[in-house]
């Protein structure tokens, strides 16, 4: 009983992850769209590494929603 239990969830898990359809919460908009553009381009510098400097290579963030509507 267990297993068909998995397999059916599993079975759904699937069928629910598939791209598209109108059910999509989240698509790529292009940043004319978004008005936002960011890239994290870093290069290698073997005196600010990764075990030194860790957020350096965490990127700087991007603001994904105005939450209080002030635009």
């Amino acid at each position: 009983m267990r297993v068909l239990v998995a397999l059916v969830s599993a079975g759904l898990l699937c069928i629910a992850c598939q791209p598209g359809g109108e059910n999509e919460q989240f698509k790529t908009l292009r940043a004319a769209e978004t008005g936002i553009d960011f890239s994290n381009t870093l290069t290698f510098n073997p005196v600010v590494n990764i075990l030194e400097y860790l957020y350096y290579y965490n990127g700087g963030g991007v603001g994904v929603g105005d939450f209080n509507g002030d635009g």
